[in-house]
């Protein structure tokens, strides 16, 4: 747990039983605590690879349906027009991850642009 987000760990353990320096209680203790966390932890939550828990995303799956009742209710339900977007769909969706670039200095921008312009 330490080597895929370890400040997630220390977070957690301060959070949920007030322990500030792990280093100084042995390994298999701190293996225990971090097993027994609850499943809404940074380190969980980051090792299952999930950004919400089962209750946000059950609520969320709640707030659906009623966005389609009420929206089955409406004009635009009987010509199929504007049917409410679904936020546990967007919520279990990866987002897009635009890769930034970056430059060491204004002389490298200005050779990038000018390629960039000039095709």
């Amino acid at each position: 747990m330490c080597k895929i987000d370890e400040d997630a760990l220390i977070c957690d353990l301060a959070e949920y039983y007030g322990i500030y320096d792990y280093h100084s209680l042995p390994a298999g203790t701190i293996a225990v605590l971090a097993c027994g966390l609850r499943e809404g932890a940074r380190i969980k939550s980051e090792l299952l690879e999930r950004r919400y828990t089962y209750d946000e995303v059950m609520n969320a799956v709640i707030v659906d349906r009623l966005n389609w009742l009420c929206w089955s209710k409406t004009k635009d339900a009987k010509n199929g027009w504007n049917r409410p977007e679904s936020l546990a769909k967007r919520m279990m969706t990866k987002p897009k991850v635009h890769k930034a670039q970056g430059f060491a200095s204004v002389d490298d921008f200005m050779e990038w642009r000018k390629k960039f312009i000039e095709g």
